[in-house]
C-alpha cells in the first residue's frame, strides 16, 4: 500500500466514524451553519447468475459473482456514503465524497474518495452565474446520476455508460461552467476543464470490456485487469502491464480536456454535448499505460406530467495504447440507453435499455477485443418513510467477448441478477 493510498483510507476512515456519530442528529434537524452532511447507508441481498466478476480477476461483467454458466449464487453487500460541504460564505466552499464498503466478491478497496474538491460560484449578474471547482470531480453530463454522491434515484445499478465513467473516468483539474440566461424560457451552460490524471482510462473498457455496477473508484485506488492472453507470460505485454490498474492515476504528465454545452427548459426538457480528450500518450510509465482516450457523448431528457421522465445518453470514442505497430491495442467503443421513469407519492418505477459495443482495430499480436452487447433493467424504488428507501431491481445482460475464448474461459458473459436493497438516508 503506498503513502498516498494510506492517507486515503484513513481519511475515508475518520470521515466515516464521523457519519457515525453525527447521522442521527443531522437526520432530524435541518443545518443551520457552514456545514452541511448529506449521505446514506445501505444493505444488498440477491442472486446473482453468471461469470465470476471482474473485481476478482475474472471476466464477469458485475460486481457481484455468480457460478458460472446454468449457477447461480447469493450475494449480499453493504455500502455507506457521505458527502461533507463546507460554505462559510456564497462565495467559497469545500466538497469531500467519502465511501465505504463490505463488497466480498472485490480486490477494491473498501475505504475511498471519490471526489474532492473546491468551489467559488462568483455572482455576475441577474440570472447570469458561473461555477469553478479545481480538484478531482464527476463532471456535470450524467442524467440518471442525479441524486447527491453521484447516485441515481431510478436503478441500483448505472447504464454501461455511466459504469465506466464511475469506474475509469475522473478528472482532476480546473472546471469552469457559465450560465446564461436566453429569454424566459431556456438558459445554455457552457463548461470547459482543464485535468490531469485518467490517464489510464481505457484500461478496463478494453482489455475486460463493459460492465454494469454503481461502484466510483476512489483516488489512489487499483483495481485488477482480467488475465487475458496477452497480459501472460510470451503474451506482449507481460512484464510491463501491472496485474492492476489505477484508473485515477497521472502518469505522462500530459493535461486533458473537456468542452461541454448544455441548453435547458427548466423542468420541461434539455439536451446536452460533451467532447473530451484525456491527452495520454501512449506510453508506458513503470507498470501502467497511458491510454489515448477521447470521446463525444450527447445526451437528452424531458419531462412531462402525471410524474413522468424520459432520458437518453449515447457516447462513441476511441482509445489506444502502444507505440508499436505490432503491440498496440485499439479499440473503438460505443454506447447508449433510453430510460423511462414514473413517480407516484412515495413509489418510483424505471425501466432500461442498453446497448453496448467495442471494434478491435489494432491488428497487432494482442487478444480480439471486440463484443456486443445490450442489457434490460427494471426497478421499483419505495420511499416508505422520510429517510428509509426500499429497492427492488432486475437486471439482465447479453453479450459475449471473443478475448474470454483466447483465454481459455467462456466467451459468453451474459449475466443475470435480482438485488433487493435497504438505503437509509441522512
Amino acid at each position: 500500500m503506498t503513502v498516498r493510498q494510506l492517507m486515503v483510507r484513513l481519511l475515508a476512515l475518520l470521515s466515516l466514524a464521523y457519519v457515525a456519530s453525527a447521522a442521527p442528529l443531522r437526520a432530524e434537524q435541518e443545518s443551520d451553519g457552514p456545514f452541511e452532511l448529506k449521505g446514506f447507508a445501505s444493505l444488498r441481498a440477491g442472486i446473482t447468475w453468471g461469470q465470476r466478476s471482474w473485481l476478482s480477476d475474472g471476466f464477469g461483467r458485475l460486481t457481484t459473482s455468480g457460478n458460472g454458466a446454468g449457477a447461480a449464487r447469493a450475494v449480499a453487500e453493504a455500502h455507506s456514503q457521505a458527502a461533507f460541504a463546507w460554505r462559510p460564505s456564497d462565495l467559497f466552499g469545500a466538497y469531500l465524497h467519502v465511501v465505504a464498503r463490505y463488497e466480498p466478491d472485490s480486490e477494491g478497496d473498501p475505504l475511498a474518495v471519490p471526489e474532492a474538491y473546491v468551489e467559488t460560484a462568483p455572482s455576475l449578474g441577474p440570472r447570469l452565474w458561473g461555477r469553478i471547482r479545481l480538484g478531482t470531480m464527476y463532471l456535470p453530463t450524467s442524467r440518471e446520476n442525479s441524486d447527491p454522491l453521484w447516485a441515481s434515484p431510478y436503478t441500483l445499478t448505472f447504464s454501461a455508460w455511466n459504469s465506466w465513467i464511475a469506474e475509469e473516468f475522473r478528472p482532476t483539474g480546473l472546471d469552469v461552467s457559465l450560465m446564461v440566461p436566453l429569454g424566459q424560457t431556456f438558459e445554455s451552460q457552457l463548461g470547459v476543464t482543464a485535468f490531469i490524471g485518467a490517464d489510464t482510462s481505457g484500461t478496463l473498457l478494453a482489455w475486460r470490456g463493459w460492465s454494469f455496477s454503481d461502484r466510483s473508484s476512489g483516488i489512489g485506488e487499483t483495481l485488477p485487469v482480467p488475465p487475458i492472453r496477452s497480459l501472460q507470460p510470451g503474451g506482449p505485454f507481460y512484464g510491463r502491464q501491472e496485474e492492476y490498474s489505477g484508473p485515477l492515476d497521472e502518469l505522462d504528465d500530459h493535461a486533458g480536456g473537456a468542452i461541454r454545452w448544455r441548453l435547458e427548459s427548466p423542468g420541461h426538457a434539455l439536451a446536452q454535448a460533451t467532447y473530451v480528450d484525456n491527452g495520454g500518450d501512449r506510453g508506458w510509465y513503470d507498470g501502467q499505460y497511458s491510454w489515448e482516450t477521447t470521446f463525444t457523448h450527447v445526451a437528452a431528457q424531458a419531462w412531462w406530467g402525471r410524474g413522468w421522465t424520459m432520458m437518453a445518453e449515447a457516447a462513441s470514442g476511441r482509445t489506444a495504447m502502444g507505440r508499436y505497430a505490432r503491440a498496440k491495442v485499439e479499440s473503438r467503443f460505443w454506447t447508449s440507453y433510453l430510460l423511462a421513469s414514473w413517480r407516484r407519492g412515495k413509489w418510483r418505477v424505471s425501466v432500461r435499455h442498453d446497448r453496448f459495443g467495442l471494434e478491435d482495430r489494432d491488428q497487432s499480436y494482442a487478444e480480439p477485443n471486440g463484443e456486443n452487447g445490450y442489457a434490460w433493467t427494471v426497478a421499483a424504488m419505495w420511499r416508505f418513510r422520510q429517510h428509509v428507501r426500499l429497492g427492488i431491481e432486475l437486471l439482465d445482460v447479453q453479450g459475449d467477448r471473443a478475448a474470454v475464448a483466447d483465454a481459455g474461459g467462456d466467451p459468453d458473459l451474459s449475466a443475470w441478477r435480482a438485488l433487493c436493497e435497504v438505503r437509509a438516508i441522512f
